[in-house]
């Protein structure tokens, strides 16, 4: 099975380009006779495996995106679009149409699959560890059949291409284009409807109609911080991502921090993994764990050592973790034992409340810690004095935590 490719990993293709494919399904659209249009479905549960820290493959991915096709009249074999498999399914969908009146869409999709399928097993063996699979993305891609790839009808013997079956099995006027796709439909899941041995059903709902989502988005919290941890906003470890060199570097760390002066916005210099969600010390954990040690992205032909620092990467935020006991497995073996794996690896986490942010941003509390990374920030930069949760060496003297530490309930006021 090829190796799983995110959008965003797909080489950039120039707008004239890009321009081009647009402009044939919009033509195919309109015409008299168009091709047959092609209905692929993916489910993306790769954040959900993150965030609740379960092991999963990766490098190809076969088991963090799911991908079915519901056209059966087409065909009853895989398809191929833009170098990935889709399993053919039984998947019927409704409510994909969007209302005039403004009503949001709220789609259904219900599918089944051969009992025996292992590819379908393993997804509804995932509904266990992930909460029915709640808050997974899944995307509907819409193409026309003269446009999938070549792989669909024919096969390649040596040098040349033999067409699979006779003529009438290649779409008339076939061109493929792995461009060419109407406007991706992206929704998540937001319950499971049923689920019998054969089949699943879910609701989906849009990004801004999940339970949880709240606009606008930022809600006043006292001591919970919600920033992602060693994203924007949290900024532990953005001082290597913004070294402003060029006007370019200059307008990103604007935009981002409200500055573009960086030594007065002080950065830790280095930003090692410190402690899990509960607030408990690596070091206390991997008993020979140094924050000094360098680190790098995780990697299948590596084998790692107790208290080596690795780090996988999803949406630009790194994940980093410590390994808990020599790792030398073989290479066929390593999968089984990447991050997330609790029994190998500790996941330096951020626990979201004042604690876990003195831990990373104040000199003072980490030296009481007995942490080894004291002195990481440039104490000349500050501006502000010391604070009650800032020692006046961290990011202008203060924590950058995405809490409300001074907010109370209403109730508080009025006892």
């Amino acid at each position: 099975m090829p190796k799983d490719t995110k959008l965003s990993e797909f080489e950039i293709v120039s707008a004239d380009a890009s321009k081009q494919s647009r402009q044939k399904v919009i033509s195919n659209s309109l015409s008299l006779q168009p091709s047959a249009v092609v209905s692929l479905f993916e489910i993306d549960v790769e954040q959900l495996l993150i965030d609740m820290l379960v092991p999963y493959d990766l490098i190809n991915r076969n088991d963090a995106v799911f991908r079915f096709h519901n056209n059966l009249k087409l065909t009853k074999q895989d398809i191929v679009w833009r170098g990935q498999t889709y399993k053919a399914a039984p998947i019927q969908v409704t409510g994909y149409e969007s209302s005039a009146k403004g009503t949001l869409a709220a789609p259904r999709l219900s599918f089944s699959a051969d009992e025996g399928s292992t590819y379908f097993r393993q997804l509804r063996g995932l509904l266990r560890q992930l909460e029915d699979l709640i808050g997974a993305k899944v995307s509907r891609i819409r193409t026309f059949a003269k446009y999938l790839d070549k792989e669909n009808f024919y096969v390649s013997v040596g040098e040349k291409d033999h067409l699979i079956g006779d003529k009438s099995t290649e779409p008339k006027d076939f061109e493929p284009d792995p461009l060419a796709e109407f406007p991706r439909e992206i929704f998540f899941i937001e319950r499971k409807a049923a689920e019998s041995k054969i089949g699943l059903e879910f609701e989906l709902t849009t990004p801004t109609n999940l339970e949880t989502a709240r606009i606008p988005n930022r809600k006043v919290i006292a001591r919970t911080c919600q920033f992602s941890y060693r994203g924007e906003g949290c900024l532990y470890e953005y001082k290597s991502r913004f070294q402003l060199v060029d006007a370019l570097n200059r307008a990103d760390a604007e935009n981002t921090f409200g500055s573009d002066n960086i030594k007065a916005l002080n950065f830790p210099e280095k930003a090692p993994p410190v402690a899990t969600e509960n607030n408990e010390l690596i070091k206390d954990i991997v008993s020979n764990y140094s924050a000094n040690r360098s680190h790098s992205k995780w990697a299948t032909w590596l084998t790692y050592s107790k208290g080596d620092i690795v780090f996988i990467e999803k949406n630009g935020i790194r994940y980093f973790y410590v390994a808990k006991v020599n790792i030398t497995e073989t290479a066929e073996q390593r999968l089984s034992v990447a991050p997330p794996n609790r029994n190998y690896w500790v996941a330096d986490t951020c626990s979201k409340n004042l604690e876990g942010c003195k831990l990373r941003w104040n000199d003072a509390y980490k030296k009481k810690k007995g942490l080894d990374y004291v002195g990481a920030f440039q104490t000349s930069a500050a501006t502000r004095g010391a604070g009650t949760h800032g020692d006046g060496n961290t990011h202008n003297g203060c924590l950058p935590f995405g809490g409300f530490p001074a907010s109370q309930k209403l109730e508080d006021y009025n006892t």
